[in-house]
């Protein structure tokens, strides 16, 4: 019998050099879009993360003046030597645009009262803008709010200075929140009228507001690190949402606003 000859095996056709390089080239043009997608993932979910910190923070720092601010008291005498509340004392010059100050039974020192000076205000260092914070105790010999010699003496940046300078040097002493740009700072009457709040003798309205709103312009961290000259001024005029078109196009995206409105308990 004759034997039928073997099938020759089937050709098997390898991929070419220059396939193989193209390949290389499609994957690698492949690895750097993901590489690069990856790496603006990354910088998106660090600002978010750090927006979303700082914001967390300015929250926070909001709900701890409104528990300062709703236990205000003045006293029923309107006397110079009354206690006060008192939105931009022309005896400060660090409003930007406002200032705050006034008294509340929450000293950390009760020996001689409760009754304590407080404060808020943005001191700004070179391009960083703060929110600090004052706190005076009766004990201490910058509280002066029952001089009768001058209504205006309890309270002056010299004072500021000594108790809330917040420098490196005085182990930060006053810093309440970084990079906060601007407080504004907006009293009411019961009936919902603004007006600059003032519980002084020489001011028309000589009580407590029914409420006062603040609200604060923040930067996250990321968007403070690029901060290379110092941030423009907040006008008296203007709101926090017209100070915050003001900023340099590097830092406005990483501006925000936080709002807290609270109801003073000791109005009348």
């Amino acid at each position: 019998m004759q034997r039928s000859p073997s099938n020759p095996p089937p050709h098997r056709a390898g991929f070419s050099l220059v396939e193989i390089l193209a390949a290389m080239a499609v994957l690698s043009l492949v690895m750097l879009v993901l590489v690069g997608l990856s790496d603006q993932m990354s910088r998106v979910w660090t600002k978010g993360l750090s927006q979303n910190q700082h914001r967390n923070r300015a929250r926070s720092a909001l709900t701890f003046m409104g528990r300062e601010l709703r236990q205000a008291v003045v006293s029923p005498d309107t006397a110079d030597t009354a206690l006060q509340l008192v939105i931009n004392p022309t005896s400060v010059t660090l409003n930007h645009p406002h200032s705050i100050f006034w008294q509340a039974p929450v000293a950390t020192d009760s020996s001689n009262g409760n009754i304590a000076e407080v404060g808020y205000f943005i001191r700004r260092d070179g391009n960083r803008a703060n929110l600090c914070r004052m706190l005076v105790n009766p004990t201490d010999t910058n509280y002066l709010i029952y001089d009768g010699s001058n209504p205006d003496k309890w309270i002056s940046d010299s004072m500021l200075d000594s108790v809330a300078p917040a420098t490196k040097t005085s182990q930060y002493r006053g810093l309440f929140l970084e990079n906060v740009l601007g407080l504004w700072v907006q009293a009411y009457n019961k009936d919902g009228t603004a007006y600059l709040g003032n519980s002084r003798k020489t001011s028309p309205v000589n009580q407590l507001p029914a409420c006062i709103k603040i609200s604060l312009v923040f930067l996250d961290e990321t968007s403070a690190k690029r901060v290379t000259s110092p941030v423009p001024l907040a006008g008296a005029s203007d709101t926090p949402e017209t100070f915050i078109n003001t900023l340099p196009t590097a830092i406005k995206g990483g501006a925000s606003i936080a709002t807290f409105t609270v109801a003073l308990k000791n109005f009348r």
